[in-house]
């Protein structure tokens, strides 16, 4: 079992509810403590994967500090959000971890692939 980080409550929290499905540990986080407290409230993202129960066991949270011990992280946030959340997270992961991009699209104004943003 592996303990895996989730930035993202959109596409992310598919990926996050089939990751502890699966046996994972997870840590799901957004920016926006409205959202996490519509997930804790309804118990799934009814805005955006309506019916998907999100297992108690995923650890729903706003604050990067959470992710330390998380041997994968996935980034799952829009591209403008990239960099900087990418920036923010980097002091709290584990040199050591592996680093998943599922964003898509280019950077606005650099147009460079996402991958070479997360370098």
């Amino acid at each position: 079992m592996a303990k895996i980080a989730v930035l993202g409550c959109g596409f992310g929290t598919a990926l996050a509810v089939l990751a502890a499905q699966n046996g994972h540990e997870v840590v799901l986080w957004s920016k926006f403590s409205q959202e996490l407290e519509e997930i804790r409230r309804d118990g799934e993202q009814k805005r955006l994967l309506p019916g998907v129960k999100v297992p108690e066991s995923i650890c729903l949270t706003n604050d990067l500090a959470d992710l330390r011990h998380c041997g994968m992280c996935i980034v799952a946030v829009p591209s403008f959000a990239v960099r900087e959340t990418a920036r923010a997270a980097n002091e709290h992961l584990s040199k050591d971890a592996i680093i998943v991009n599922v964003s898509k699209g280019l950077e606005e104004g650099s147009y460079k692939r996402l991958s070479q943003v997360l370098d």
